[in-house]
């Protein structure tokens, strides 16, 4: 069976990590051999002590049918090392008499981690080692940028390629043994479109997490139509952190918080409820809940209560 990727979207602060796990664990439990992927290399998760997860590095077991791949921003520059250090330095190096220092000076500019994360998730995928992908991803605006950067990077380097090569004549030097820079350019090209073309394909399904408020809507309506823009199907959202007035019967503040969550979802439900599954999943943490507890609620809590979105996926 194609391991189907399982992207959780949302802006940060939602519990998008906690519900991502929530899934990992419920379709984990359903004996699909998984991999969570976390990839906000800014706040990376910490797994450690959770439901027994073991291991050394990025990459841990967390039971017999999950494992979690936490990646933080220097794991992510040595791995675009790895993979695309060499090629850089050709396309450096034929442009400028420069030595193999190009490497690393590339891998720390901004955006590069997260333009890599785009292509491993595909590598990932494409490898077909896991049943199943759950990719919490980044913050909404490091995850909205990220897709533009795959979408747009390649196609203007390319087109600066073709003007730098003509202004500096710089043919006669590739021609000379340094390899044509455009094909390698075009390689990522084509990696960039592999990409996307997952995100837009069956194999792929977006879920986006968010709270009941206006902001958060707000949010959600970029996300939607960023990964619209692209041809990304979402399959659900995920109303996260409802207070119910159960919680403190006669409590003014939590009764005012709870009005207010209600009007902010039926927003929600008029204007996405005819095109998207939503589900709302309750606020359960408080001071003394541990994190797998929580996770462990949210899990059981989507398997009763969003069993549309879970089959949908």
């Amino acid at each position: 069976m194609p391991t189907k990727l399982i992207g959780i979207w949302g802006k940060g602060g939602v519990g998008k990590t906690t519900v991502s796990l929530a899934i990992s664990r419920s379709l984990s439990a359903q004996g699909l051999k998984l991999l969570y992927l976390a990839t906000d290399v800014a706040h990376p998760v910490s797994l450690q002590g959770m439901w027994n997860c073991k291991g050394e590095g990025e990459k841990i077991e967390c039971g017999e049918n999950m494992e979690a791949l936490i990646l933080g921003e220097e794991e992510v520059k040595r791995m675009w090392v790895k993979r695309f250090g060499k090629e850089v330095y050709e396309v450096a190096s034929s442009f400028f008499p420069v030595e193999d220092w190009i490497i690393d000076y590339v891998a720390g500019a901004p955006g590069i981690a997260d333009e890599f994360i785009m292509y491993y998730v595909w590598e990932l995928w494409k490898n077909e080692t896991y049943d199943i992908i759950v990719w919490d991803t980044a913050a909404a605006g490091e995850s909205i940028r990220l897709l533009r950067l795959e979408k747009e990077f390649y196609e203007h380097l390319g087109e600066a390629t073709r003007v730098y090569l003509r202004v500096k004549g710089s043919l006669e030097k590739i021609r000379r043994g340094r390899g044509d820079p455009l094909e390698l350019i075009n390689s990522w090209r084509n990696l960039a479109n592999d990409v996307l073309k997952l995100l837009a394909s069956d194999s792929n399904r977006s879920l986006i997490v968010l709270e009941p408020g206006a902001f958060s809507i707000s949010v959600t309506d970029k996300i939607l139509r960023e990964l619209g823009s692209h041809g990304i199907p979402v399959s659900g959202l995920l109303i996260n952190k409802v207070i119910a007035s159960s919680r403190c019967p006669g409590c003014v503040e939590i009764e005012n918080i709870g009005a207010e969550q209600k009007e902010q979802i039926k927003i929600a439900e008029e204007r996405w409820g005819s095109e998207l599954e939503m589900c709302i999943i309750p606020f359960i943490a408080n001071a003394e809940t541990k994190p797998e507890k929580i996770i462990d609620e949210v899990s059981h809590h989507l398997e009763v209560n969003c069993e549309k979105i879970l089959k949908s996926i």
